[in-house]
């Protein structure tokens, strides 16, 4: 719950890469991209609570095998087995931007991770209007 990342907006992860397509001065290079801020997966935990108004309990576990974390993350959230232990398995690893060249290059900043959550939470409600509106028909 510790480890840090600077998680991006689906809408910034594209830009970043529409951006570059085809740029004489991106071939052969390799970018880095994230959010403005790297946070700890705890700290995006209580800020989507606090977007949604949900009360969220965080409790360390001493001893939690990845395969049982993704189990239970597969439990309290509607993500698939596959991108559960995926999302686990990255979770021991810090993902820190140290290198920004690509905003300069596209002439794009990357929104901060509560306006990403809300654009995320937002995609999310219509997907499930959609779903909801095809299973009354």
């Amino acid at each position: 719950m510790q480890t840090c990342t600077q998680p991006i907006a689906l809408a910034d992860a594209v830009r970043f890469l529409v951006g570059v397509a085809g740029l004489e001065a991106a071939i052969g290079e390799t970018y880095e991209i994230g959010g403005p801020h790297a946070l700890s997966y705890r700290d995006m935990l209580t800020t989507v609570a606090q977007m949604t108004g949900r009360r969220r309990v965080i409790v360390p576990v001493p001893v939690l095998t990845p395969r049982l974390s993704s189990q239970w993350l597969r439990l309290v959230t509607d993500v698939d087995l596959t991108t559960a232990v995926a999302l686990v398995d990255s979770m021991t690893n810090e993902v820190v931007v140290h290198d920004r060249r690509i905003e300069e290059l596209v002439g794009h900043r990357p929104m901060d991770f509560p306006e990403a959550a809300a654009a995320a939470l937002a995609a999310r409600a219509r997907r499930l209007r959609g779903s909801a509106d095809a299973g009354s028909s």
